[in-house]
Formats: structure tokens, sequence, C-alpha cells
């Protein structure tokens, strides 16, 4: 059994607690009494003026003697809100950050997620940029626990890749709060050579787009980049604002595309698959995948077929195609 912390009872100014963006633990990208707090953090500011703040925030002292500023653990709402109400007095729970791992107390703060509105993508970035950075060097342990947080398996170096989108500001990170634009869409674009992220989430962003077409604004501009630094330039500095801009990039990439159609098909022609047997390529160029269809009557064709489908990883074939969708070949790689 898991004894808890020592907390002792205390009286503060709640502006005297840090709960601005650069608070340690502090991962909602608004809270109440800020510029895009939600309703649920407007209900809240409401309630703590009229009640008070009914159950204390839990901080984390700095170890003894070393004069640290508390870091709230659970309480950045009831927080905000009590300053935004102007209440000058609330209770607050500390605990010696001396008596306490990081991990432990990271554990204390990953409680209070599901208080609130549900996190935002650029919420789950902060959470888990910010909680690595708390536990710093055992970090690594804590990625089992954020991993559920985020979604999906994080590793050390896909944790610095997310990290990284923070560092884009305002009104990038924005953009990715209110979901205009995905996590995975931003690496993509950042980590381009050749693509201007900030001014491709502009452009994307600012015109009314689906999310289907955002999509396949960002697979474009993904093909656009692989031709070179100077024509994306070129592109972007015709074409300064986004009215019609998924036909413009259509009209752009098109002649580019077709080449590698025809590309995909004479690669698949020369593989002499057996009747029965088709590889499809991608309905489009700037985000599917290939399929393979197998309809055979009997063993020996379809050991012809796996025969013939072997021979293409072997010699190359597949990994070519493979290039062809993901831009290798265009950037000079082999295939």
């Amino acid at each position: 059994m898991t004894l808890l912390p020592e907390r002792s009872l205390d009286t503060i100014d709640p502006a005297g607690i840090e709960v601005g963006p650069g608070a340690p633990l502090r991962f909602r990208y608004a809270l109440p009494g800020e510029p895009d707090a939600c309703i649920a953090d407007r209900d809240l500011e409401d309630s703590v003026a009229r009640y008070g703040v009914m159950h204390p925030p839990l901080v984390l002292d700095g170890p003894s003697g070393a004069g640290e500023a508390p870091a709230v653990l659970q309480g950045h709402r009831r927080i905000a809100a009590a300053c935004a109400a102007g209440l000058e007095r609330i209770e607050i729970l500390r605990i010696d950050g001396g008596a306490i791992t990081p991990l432990e107390a990271l554990s204390l703060c990953l409680e209070e997620i599901p208080y609130g509105e549900s996190l935002s993508e650029l919420e789950r970035i902060l959470l888990v940029g910010k909680a690595a950075a708390f536990a710093g060097e055992a970090a690594e342990t804590l990625l089992g626990a954020l991993s559920s947080v985020f979604g999906r398996e994080l590793s050390g170096e896909f944790v610095q890749r997310l990290t990284r989108i923070i560092e884009l500001g305002e009104p990038v990170t924005g953009s990715l709060h209110r979901g205009d634009v995905s996590p995975g869409d931003l690496l993509m674009l950042m980590e381009h050579h050749a693509v201007d992220a900030v001014r491709a989430v502009s452009m994307i962003t600012s015109g009314k787009l689906s999310r289907s077409e955002r999509r396949e604004a960002v697979r474009l501009m993904l093909f656009l980049g692989d031709q070179g630094k100077e024509r994306w330039e070129k592109f972007t500095g015709r074409h300064m604002d986004a009215t019609a801009l998924l036909e413009r990039l259509r009209t752009a990439c098109f002649p580019m595309m077709s080449r590698d159609r025809r590309d995909i098909e004479e690669t698949i022609s020369a593989m002499h698959l057996p009747p029965g047997t088709r590889i499809h390529h991608p309905e489009n160029l700037e985000g599917g995948s290939y399929t393979v269809t197998i309809r055979l009557r009997n063993e020996e064709l379809l050991s012809a077929a796996l025969g013939k489908l072997s021979g293409a990883l072997e010699n190359g074939g597949i990994t070519h195609l493979a290039g062809i969708l993901r831009g290798y070949k265009r950037r000079g790689a082999k295939g």
C-alpha cells in the first residue's frame, strides 16, 4: 500500500501562484479569465465568485530551503478562476517537494485530466512536453502513462518531435488547439526541407476548407515542396491568400502527378503479375496507399503470384512504388 504524501493546509493570495503559460505543469491552452476560455471555464469562474474554491488546489513546494516557487499539481483552473473572480485569499494544500519524487508528483497531476473540457491535440502535446521536462532523467519511465493520455505509443524521440510543434507559436498552436490542423500534418510540414510550416498553416486555415480538403492541401503542399524550395516559394509568393487554395494546388501539381501515375503503371506492368493479381495505385498521390488483390482458383497460380510479389520486393519494385508515393524518387533518393 502506497502512503499518501503529507499535506498541509494553507491560505494564500491566488495571484501569488503562477498558473500562466510558463507554469511548470500547466497544459491547458486557456484558463478561466483568459481570452479563449471555454464555456466550462466561464461557468467555473461564476461558481468560484459565488461560492469560493470548494476544493483546495494541490501545490508542490520546492525542496526545503531551495526558495523555489510552488508548482501546481492540481487546480490550475480553480486558481485562475479565483483570480478572475477577484478573490484575495483561497485555501491550498501544500506538499513538501523533498518528500515526493517527480514521478509521484506527476501521477497526482495526471489525476486532474478528466476534469474540465476534453484535451485538445495541442493540450496533449503541452502535457507530454511539460511532464517530460518536469520528470527530467526519469521521463522514460513515464512514457507508458503519457501514451495512454496522448492516445498512441510514445518514444523519447517522438516526444521531442512533438514538443517542437510548440515552438512554432501562435497562430499555429491556436490552429492545432481548434482542430484546424493535425499534429501529424504539422510534423510533416515542419520537417520538410522546403516547406515553411507557419506559412502553410496560415494558407490552409484561412481558406474555407473541409477537414478532408485540408488534409489534401497538406499532401499537395508536401508534393509541391518535393520539387524544391524555389518552386515552393514561387507558389506561395504568387498566391498570398488562400482563396481557391486547393484548386490552385491541384493545378500546380497535376503535371507532376500525371507523370508519377504513368511511372506507377509502368512499374506494375514490369512485374508481370499472373492474371487475377493486381496492384492498385492510390486514388490520389497526396495521401493514400497501394492495394493488392489476388483472385485465383488454385494453389499453383497463388504460388506464382506470391513468387512474383516476392521478386518485386527483392528487386526493388515495391520499394520504388512506395518511393513515388512518399516523394523519395523526386528528391533524388534511389527506389
